[in-house]
């Protein structure tokens, strides 16, 4: 697999750590509150919050197990060139997305098993900024990580 389409494959995956940490707070943690065992209630929630992380990074480390970085650097002018890595790039995409996922401002509804996105408008702003914020270092980045955002990115190897 290209360089290319491993770092848009990890934005994607991503894009699905933050849909499965949405799931688990809005779906799947409302459901532990009706069980009568705490135990039972926070293993289950556990599951949740893991299976949220491993499915988005398992499916990365599927799609980049085969790569390999290059055994040696080519010299140009008389210094070393090295391309970015995607893989670590991948990683930290994924994991600032799951992180930004846990970020939406949920509270409960009173005496129901039900969790609702709080509307105030100072976390809804935070959280907003964040996420801004979030996409801008990826999308500022991810020209510089594919090479066009220098020249010295766009040497042919």
């Amino acid at each position: 697999m290209s360089r290319d389409r491993l770092r848009l494959a990890a934005v994607s995956l991503g894009l699905l750590a933050f849909a499965l940490r949405i799931v688990v707070a809005f779906w799947w943690q409302p459901l532990t509150w009706s069980l009568d065992s705490l135990a039972l209630g926070i293993g289950l929630y556990a599951v949740g919050m893991i299976t949220a992380a491993v499915l988005p990074f398992g499916g990365y480390w599927l799609l980049t197990r085969r790569y390999r970085l290059p055994r040696a650097f080519p010299v140009q002018d008389g210094r070393f060139v090295a391309r970015s890595n995607p893989i670590l790039f991948g990683l930290w995409s994924i994991l600032l997305l799951y992180f930004a996922g846990g970020m939406v401002p949920a509270r409960r509804v009173p005496n129901e098993y039900v969790l609702r996105l709080n509307t105030d408008p100072l976390p809804l702003f935070l959280v907003a900024a964040t996420l801004v914020a979030a996409l801008v270092v990826i999308g500022v980045a991810l020209p510089f990580l594919l090479g066009l955002g220098s020249s010295w990115a766009r040497t042919a190897y």
